[in-house]
């Protein structure tokens, strides 16, 4: 009984997982400034009221963000964690609910390095 009560409880507890579409960045460096961005999206997920985004870095370092949308996108004038670039990073999305329900996290997306 309390194997299918825990099995209840978490099956009602945990949203469908996110599916990263596509993760890119950018960064540019002249003589007087220096430009990156990151940008992500991903798939919606029914009865989720917002979502957190994880960025991990070649060197193992990490930072997570909170959004309301499927959405993300951050510039280094606004976050100094992305100022050097993000060569092999990669990005997980989970999403969260009403009464502390959540999801598992996407599978990690290597971001793309956006070119012109």
């Amino acid at each position: 009984a309390i194997n299918n009560a825990a099995k209840n409880w978490i099956e009602k507890c945990i949203l469908g997982t996110p599916t990263v579409e596509y993760a890119s960045y950018y960064k540019s460096q002249s003589r007087y400034f220096s430009y990156s961005y990151v940008a992500v999206k991903w798939s919606e997920v029914e009865n989720a009221t917002s979502y957190k985004v994880r960025i991990t870095k070649a060197d193992g370092t990490w930072k997570e963000y909170d959004t309301t949308y499927t959405a993300f996108y951050s510039t280094n004038y606004t976050d100094d964690f992305i100022d050097d670039g993000m060569d092999g990073a990669t990005i997980s999305v989970k999403a969260l609910g009403d009464n502390e329900s959540f999801s598992l996290w996407s599978d990690e997306f290597i971001t793309v390095k956006y070119g012109f």
